[in-house]
């Protein structure tokens, strides 16, 4: 089983993993690095490097970001070109809860491709949904 890393903006990294667990129950090697208001980029890539130089396992890392672009993002540079090491940005709860339970059965690159075959286009407007589903009930 490979660590997961999620860095975000403010405290939604850490407030993930509780809510996985709240769903899952304890889990193992998932951290979290928030990117605290008043911290400099230079302190989180360096936050961010010790976490991987410690935690990357023959398996590599997988590393959850809450956006694409910004400084949590930025401070990954160093990391992108590593075949060990796999950066997937717009987190969210059911892709982390996703990639908890598939990483107990498959490889990280399997995850990896699951997870942006399945998550790809998440996002949901409800209001669209419901009225398709009222049209099809209709019908």
């Amino acid at each position: 089983m490979f660590p997961v890393l999620i860095i975000s903006h403010g405290e939604l990294a850490e407030q993930m993993i509780k809510s996985a667990e709240l769903m899952m129950g304890p889990i193992e090697e998932v951290y979290a690095i928030n990117f605290a208001k008043g911290q400099d980029r230079e302190t989180l890539a360096h936050t961010i490097n010790q976490f991987v130089h410690q935690h990357v396992h023959n398996e590599g890392v997988l590393i959850f970001i809450d956006m694409f672009g910004g400084s949590c993002l930025n401070s990954c540079t160093s990391l992108y070109t590593r075949d060990d090491i796999d950066i997937i940005c717009g987190v969210n709860l059911p892709m982390l809860l996703s990639a908890l339970t598939y990483r107990l059965s498959l490889q990280r690159t399997s995850v990896v491709q699951k997870l942006s075959d399945e998550h790809n286009n998440f996002i949901v407007n409800v209001k669209e949904r419901l009225k398709k589903a009222n049209h099809s009930a209709n019908k």
